[in-house]
């Protein structure tokens, strides 16, 4: 049983580490995720996808889960979860930080009231991780809601380190 259930996992594309039990919500979002962004390839929006590729980003911070924007910058490397990002090496140059986790890692995805608990009690350290990184870097914010609490939080945490008078190097929109 186990064999036949990595092996679905692997021909799903999804990446296991240590082997966890995934609740099957995660898992089916991920799948249905995976399935819309296959058909991208097939509608207008993918030329406009594809114009994107020409934007030249440091880091991009998403709350997506799907891999659009693995697809559309395939050169950059990929921090699918908030422990990813805290606890590797960012080196801020062509990076994606998909701080509420990855279809390809059903458990990676912030998705649950305890999931956005458990990310709110790490979300001091992702700030500050975060924030070292928008003092070296130009980064762009992508598929995210201002109104996301995560999102405010840390972008709350960004703007109290700095002067007033760099303040205007934010832009939201």
């Amino acid at each position: 049983m186990v064999d036949l259930a990595k092996r679905n996992r692997s021909a799903a594309g999804i990446t296991v580490r240590n082997d966890r039990f995934f609740k099957p919500l995660k898992v089916e979002v991920s799948n249905f995720l995976r399935a819309q962004c296959e058909k991208l390839r097939e509608t207008p929006l993918a030329n406009e996808l594809h114009l994107l590729r020409s934007a030249k980003f440091d880091g991009i911070i998403t709350t997506n889960y799907d891999t659009i924007l693995e697809n559309v910058f395939p050169d950059y490397k990929v921090y699918s979860s908030q422990d990813d990002t805290l606890f590797q090496v960012s080196h801020g140059v062509g990076e994606i930080f998909k701080i509420h986790g990855c279809a390809t890692r059903p458990n990676t995805l912030v998705l649950t009231e305890q999931d956005y608990r458990a990310f709110s009690d790490k979300n001091a350290y992702l700030a500050a991780k975060l924030t070292t990184l928008f003092l070296e870097h130009p980064f762009v914010f992508l598929g995210y809601s201002i109104s996301d609490p995560n999102i405010r939080s840390i972008l709350q945490a960004v703007t109290a380190c700095l002067p007033a008078s760099n303040l205007s190097f934010f832009r939201i929109g």
